[in-house]
């Protein structure tokens, strides 16, 4: 079992944050087996979602749970690593020494109950999460008029809380990538050499919205769409057949028995009820919480490229501030120093003015130009 240290970061002025918004997804209309309960919790689910509930707003990422790989309510045990966090020492002996501790903790659980137990560990979520729901006011109002173009419920833009918690740069080791973790095979033409697109918030988001949209019209329902989005349509289907069912519920439980969904699968869609829950009372569970100011879905068009380095210095000379505006520009970009012809790039609208004035430059050999995108 090993453990991995993640920095998380937002680079938006706190000056622009604006208050928290609780979410209105009663408006919506025109969407096919749509009903303003649909993504309410079933009772089946209750302790599972009170569970990921606890993971993402009591628990800091110092505490975490043994508890049970199938009934992941049932918890044996709260560890708390908090003074490891100031200790001096480097990340890797912190984790080294946390890896001891909880071996230690199952052994000794083993021995006091005597018997076995199929345990997981859990780190706790909660610092994580708040900074999630802060980024979201950079992309939910934009997220949610593309999701409801393509008639799908506005609930499911927050699966990126699930998926990546709002990190731009968030990359899986299984080759998911962006806000959405998309996988090379579901959008491969959004993959070039100079840019991938997966990673552009937005672009993706529609590219999320169509495949939860084909995911729905091949289940005929929704809640099941939303795990096909983690699971696949297909393997979604066969998990059906083979248990002879279609209620979530029946499924999710005959799959901690018989061989079915994995244990992300399984959990997948009570992570996304927590999170709803959490949202309605945000304000509560972080007091304080703020949202950050909104991204515009503005970006300018290059017509003939321009010089990796000169849309550095519009960002202050900050490569990771650029890479976290622009996380589909591949960085072999910057070893070429040429962004190539029909880029799209975002920049602050601070900032627009002077990436407008810098391409209006004349240039000696290749030029740089900038449209308004379609």
């Amino acid at each position: 079992m090993k453990f991995y240290f993640l920095i998380f970061f937002s680079l938006v002025s706190h000056a622009e944050d604006r208050s928290f918004r609780i979410p209105q997804y009663y408006k919506q209309v025109g969407i096919s087996n749509y009903s303003t309960d649909l993504f309410s919790t079933p009772s089946a689910l209750r302790k599972d979602v009170d569970f990921w509930k606890f993971i993402y707003t009591q628990l800091s990422e110092w505490q975490g749970v043994l508890h049970d790989q199938n009934e992941v309510g049932q918890i044996y045990e709260l560890l708390d690593f908090t003074d490891l966090k100031n200790l001096n020492r480097n990340e890797v002996r912190k984790a080294i020494e946390m890896e001891q501790r909880l071996k230690r903790a199952m052994k000794e659980i083993t021995e006091r109950r005597k018997a076995c137990f199929d345990f997981r560990f859990q780190r706790g979520l909660k610092e994580k999460t708040e900074t999630a729901f802060y980024l979201s006011g950079k992309y939910s109002d934009e997220f949610e008029k593309i999701f409801s173009a393509e008639q799908v419920p506005l609930e499911l833009t927050r699966l990126v809380f699930v998926e990546s918690s709002y990190q731009v740069l968030a990359r899986s080791k299984v080759g998911a990538s962006g806000l959405w973790q998309l996988m090379p095979t579901v959008a491969p033409r959004l993959i070039t050499s100079s840019t991938d697109l997966r990673n552009e918030p937005y672009h993706a988001a529609k590219v999320a919205a169509k495949l939860l949209k084909q995911n729905f019209n091949f289940l005929q329902d929704w809640r099941l769409a939303t795990v096909a989005y983690n699971h696949g349509a297909q393997g979604v289907r066969n998990i059906t057949r083979r248990f002879k069912t279609n209620a979530l519920e029946e499924i999710l439980e005959t799959s901690k028995k018989k061989r079915g969904l994995g244990f992300a699968s399984r959990n997948f869609y009570s992570c996304f009820l927590a999170i709803l829950e959490i949202e309605k009372k945000a304000s509560v569970y972080f007091p304080g919480l703020k949202w950050a100011a909104s991204i515009p879905n503005q970006p300018i068009l290059l017509i003939t490229g321009m010089h990796y380095q000169k849309l550095l210095a519009v960002f202050g000379n900050d490569a990771r501030e650029l890479q976290v505006w622009n996380p589909h520009l591949n960085l072999s970009l910057k070893q070429q120093n040429w962004i190539p012809p029909r880029t799209q790039i975002f920049v602050p609208e601070t900032l627009k003015e002077i990436l407008v004035t810098e391409l209006q430059k004349p240039k000696s050999k290749k030029t740089s130009q900038v449209e308004a995108p379609d």
